[in-house]
């Protein structure tokens, strides 16, 4: 499955994957009042100022008033708004503010404790409920080994997450993405694939556009993982009409057309993300001679993305989705990079 990571470094973001130990496959970016906020790709919500701002805004809400967002390197960890300004706070505001710090501080069995406190304080509180769930599946991802059987308290510890944010969702989060994004992962760390792509469609459904490009990719690489390639392809493509910038769904799409036997194809997925992506041709004569009177001066659309060369040379290199895609996606991204020379070779 995923990748230890330390707690600091998770804290901060996660640019990169450390020692052979389970990790979510897309993993926690903050958890506060406003629940667990996730994000699987830092460098991307940074690049990507719409996305970055969807999870700003979901990590705001709070029912106390308090929140934090851990959105860090290269995403830059803030708080949020503070708590109440009032001298006297309830009790629960209190364990929430220390579960917040904590968690930032990466600490999250002390984080985890005073979730555990505000729940009981305030047990009718969603956001307190989802954030207890995203500190108890972290912790029990610390015992599970890549590519190891599930332990029986392994188990244990993932129905408890899992029982967490099926309350938060009782409690009113029926519609939050981010809470249903996560309640997949936990299917995802598990091995329940089936369950997990169930849990994906449904915060897809409801995730506006600032965010859905997590799920929608996390949806894909299930759907990759159980043998739906075509599938998996299509909402891969249809992800990137939406969100072009977004490479890490790039990257999958090459391994899935790789898989599927589309060697062209992937190699276009793959150039997209070290040259940038190309505009259509134009389709009538207007267009055209626009065009022609623009590259006969030296002007074009078409130029290579920003940061191209960084992220063309972080995908050279399986670390770049070891540890975050499942299985079946990591081992056709390793076949892809062998066969085009990559710095992989078949495992």
């Amino acid at each position: 499955m995923a990748q230890a990571i330390s707690a600091r470094t998770m804290a901060q973001g996660f640019r990169r994957c450390g020692r052979q130990r389970a990790r979510p496959l897309h993993v926690a970016a903050s958890v506060s009042l406003a629940g667990a906020l996730l994000a699987s790709w830092p460098w991307e919500s940074a690049e990507n100022p719409r996305l970055r701002e969807g999870f700003a805004t979901v990590a705001r809400r709070t029912a106390l008033g308090a929140a934090a967002a851990a959105l860090s390197s290269p995403c830059r960890a803030e708080a949020a708004e503070g708590a109440a300004a009032s001298e006297e706070r309830p009790a629960s505001a209190a364990a929430a503010e220390e579960a917040i710090r904590a968690f930032q501080a990466g600490d999250f069995a002390s984080a985890e404790k005073a979730w555990r406190s505000a729940v009981a304080l305030q047990p009718g509180d969603a956001y307190s409920w989802a954030s207890l769930g995203t500190c108890v599946s972290i912790r029990a991802q610390e015992n599970i080994g890549l590519d190891e059987p599930l332990t029986p308290g392994s188990e244990a510890r993932l129905q408890e997450a899992l029982d967490c944010l099926d309350r938060a969702i009782s409690l009113g989060l029926v519609r939050d993405p981010v809470v249903l994004n996560q309640r997949a992962n936990l299917f995802t760390v598990w091995r329940r694939w089936s369950d997990a792509k169930e849990a994906y469609a449904e915060a897809v459904k409801v995730a506006p556009v600032g965010i859905a490009s997590i799920p929608r990719e996390n949806l894909a690489l299930t759907l990759f993982q159980l043998g739906e390639d075509a599938s998996a392809e299509r909402e891969a493509a249809a992800l990137l009409l939406k969100d072009p910038n977004f490479v890490d769904a790039r990257a999958l799409l090459a391994a899935v057309r790789w898989a599927r036997g589309d060697t062209v194809a992937a190699e276009n997925s793959w150039s997209e993300i070290c040259e940038g992506v190309r505009p259509p041709e134009p389709t009538n004569l207007l267009g055209r001679a626009v065009r022609d009177a623009g590259l006969a001066v030296g002007i074009s659309k078409y130029v290579p993305r920003a940061g191209g060369l960084e992220f063309c040379e972080t995908y050279s290199t399986l670390d770049a989705v070891r540890g975050r895609w499942p299985p079946r996606a990591v081992a056709a991204y390793r076949s892809f990079l062998a066969r085009r020379g990559g710095s992989e070779a078949p495992a």
